[in-house]
C-alpha cells in the first residue's frame, strides 16, 4: 500500500498597477479630503481629471522609483485657471486653492503612503466589482 498524498491547492489573486495610477489615486484621495473640507465635494471628479490629464505630465516616475519620494513639478496656474473658467468665481479661487496647498509641498509623500493608499484603492474597488 502506497502512502497517502495530500495536495492542498491556494488561490491568490495579485494586482499590479503601474506607479502612476497609485500616485494619481493617492492624489485624488487628497483632493477629494480637502474638497469635502470645502463642501465642494461635487468637483472632485473633474479636478481630479485635469490633475491628471495635465498636471502630472511632468512628474519623473523613474525618479520616485528609485528614491521612494515623489516630487511633484511647479503647479501650472494657468492651466487651471482655464480648466475652471466656467465655474463660479469663488468656487474657482477654492478649487485653485486645494491644487496650491497640493503642490506646495514639493515632495509629496513617500512610497509607503502611496502603496497604502493604492491599497485601499484596491480593495474598495474588487469590493465594488464584487457587488
Amino acid at each position: 500500500m502506497k502512502g497517502l498524498q495530500v495536495t492542498t491547492l491556494t488561490q491568490s489573486v495579485a494586482y499590479h498597477q503601474p506607479i502612476s495610477i497609485e500616485v494619481e489615486s493617492t492624489l485624488s484621495t487628497v483632493i477629494n479630503t480637502d474638497l469635502e473640507k470645502a463642501d465642494l465635494s461635487q468637483h472632485t471628479l473633474f479636478v481630479t481629471a485635469h490633475l491628471k490629464n495635465h498636471l502630472l505630465k511632468n512628474v519623473d516616475y523613474m525618479a520616485y522609483g528609485m528614491s521612494d519620494e515623489l516630487e511633484l513639478p511647479a503647479l501650472d496656474v494657468r492651466s487651471c485657471d482655464a480648466a475652471f473658467a466656467y465655474h463660479d468665481p469663488k468656487v474657482r479661487i477654492v478649487l485653485i486653492g486645494v491644487l496650491k496647498d497640493l503642490f506646495s509641498v514639493s515632495i509629496i509623500a513617500s512610497v509607503r503612503n502611496i502603496e497604502m493608499q493604492a491599497f485601499w484603492w484596491i480593495l474598495n474597488n474588487s469590493l465594488l466589482l464584487k457587488s
